[in-house]
């Protein structure tokens, strides 16, 4: 038997990963402090929309990990930012590409 999805345990993890109070959590996500209390007590459960939000959330904390912790990363940027002249337009067009492609929008 496959273990149970824990929708309510998502909201804590997403809440808590997000460092936000519950009322600021609920504004982000468009709902009110005592709903998010209750979600993360398991007093009810959360619909579909607040766990996709929640899901959207911990994947943006991740990607924003993977640059945070990667200091080699962290400098390649910075190398290829410094990239100045017509020459080196393509690299920077190439690096905007890849960053938006995975920093949160």
């Amino acid at each position: 038997m496959e273990p149970k999805f824990d929708r309510n345990a998502l909201v804590k993890k997403a809440r808590i990963a997000s460092k936000m109070s519950q009322i600021s959590f609920g504004i982000a996500i468009k709902r009110e402090q005592e709903t998010i209390s209750r979600y993360e007590s398991g007093g009810i459960t959360p619909p579909d929309d607040v766990v996709m939000r929640c899901i959207r959330i911990l994947e943006k904390m991740d990607k924003l990990a993977f640059f945070s912790e990667d200091q080699e990363m962290v400098r390649l940027i910075e190398d290829l930012l410094a990239f100045e002249g017509k020459d080196n337009g393509p690299k920077r067009a190439a690096l905007k590409s890849i960053m938006t492609a995975l920093l949160p929008n």
